[in-house]
């Protein structure tokens, strides 16, 4: 709990300890005018707080557990990951949205394919290819389909 002059403008308000970030980054701007604030923020940073407006400082709880940094680009290295708006964190670790619409487009792409005949399941762990007029002659010789 804070121990700090009752004419503060933190003193009595809940908002300061928010788990809403927006919310913290508009309270934050209170602590501005505030006479304690580089000692609130001081003696935050000293006690260790994990979230929070201190001094101005917005102290916000991290979606990743310590120890383990952010990944600042995709998988495959194609886009960046820092904006927090490209970041889609899930069960399997980060992935950006221009990489999760690429493959739901390809996925819709390859079903697309496979119903017209244009694309084969190789049968060896799933793995797809696409067949061009040669692959679907080769395929009919054998008496697999195709043309």
């Amino acid at each position: 709990m804070r121990r700090t002059p009752e004419s503060t403008p933190c003193q009595g308000r809940s908002e300061f300890t928010s788990d809403d970030r927006d919310v913290l980054l508009r309270v934050a701007m209170v602590c501005f005018h505030c006479p304690v604030r580089v000692a609130c923020r001081e003696g935050a940073e000293a006690r260790g707080e994990s979230f929070g407006v201190w001094g101005g400082k917005v102290f916000a709880r991290e979606s990743r557990p310590p120890g383990r940094p952010r990944r600042s680009v995709c998988a495959k290295g194609l886009h960046d990951l820092t904006d927090p708006a490209a970041v889609h964190v899930g069960p399997s670790g980060g992935q950006c949205r221009a990489c999760r619409r690429a493959a739901s487009n390809a996925a819709k792409t390859r079903k697309r394919l496979c119903e017209c005949g244009t694309w084969v399941s190789s049968g060896n762990q799933g793995a797809h290819r696409r067949t061009g007029l040669h692959a679907r002659r080769m395929l009919a010789e054998a008496g697999e389909g195709g043309e």
